[in-house]
């Protein structure tokens, strides 16, 4: 992958390599921005089977999603690459003009940029149910748009809280009539 050079004041850094950082550093990179990706390697949905849903690529593992996204962005030397963690992010500059971030790393490694795009998606936070975990991304899924093709027309149970997971239930009578609602909510 291209090299990370320090010395050169960056204009943008994109924390987190998933399909929202890797799409924005296309079309920055394209733009002649020095941009740097930052990712921890960690990606959200690396438990899952595929990723669906995006044009040309329905189906595709996960993985291999991610490391077409990086090859494409090879040909770009304004597009370079660091494996860590972003643990600070400070806003600076002169006067009232924040103008400048300053992140730094686990590491300890500090680096400026003028502008800073977080990519980093969101954490899902699992309930704690005995193999709810383990099943996670292979057959308990998050969402019916990116699972809801290959399980239609089966027996789907639901869990969730409050009026959110009622909305669900009934957004997923469109893939299948067997449902089943369970929840530990007490308004449920």
């Amino acid at each position: 992958m291209n090299a990370y050079a320090t010395s050169a004041l960056l204009d943008v850094i994109i924390v987190g390599a998933g399909p929202t950082g890797l799409s924005a550093a296309l079309i920055l990179g394209r733009s002649l921005e020095q941009v740097l990706v930052i990712d921890s390697g960690k990606p959200r949905n690396a438990v899952s089977h595929s990723a669906n849903g995006f044009f040309s690529r329905d189906g595709i593992s996960p993985s291999e999603l991610l490391q077409l996204g990086r090859e494409q962005l090879l040909k770009y030397e304004t597009v370079r690459f660091k494996t860590g963690k972003v643990v600070e992010a400070k806003a600076f500059g002169q006067s009232e003009k924040l103008d400048r971030f300053q992140i730094t790393l686990d590491t300890g490694e500090q680096i400026i940029t003028r502008k800073l795009l977080l990519a980093t998606g969101i954490t899902d936070q699992l309930p704690a149910i005995a193999g709810f975990a383990e099943l996670w991304g292979t057959c308990v899924f998050h969402c019916p748009y990116c699972h809801g093709w290959e399980v239609r027309d089966q027996p789907l149970a639901i869990y969730g809280k409050g009026e959110a997971s009622f909305e669900m239930v009934q957004h997923l009578t469109g893939w299948s009539r067997d449902l089943v609602f369970c929840s530990d909510d007490d308004s449920a």
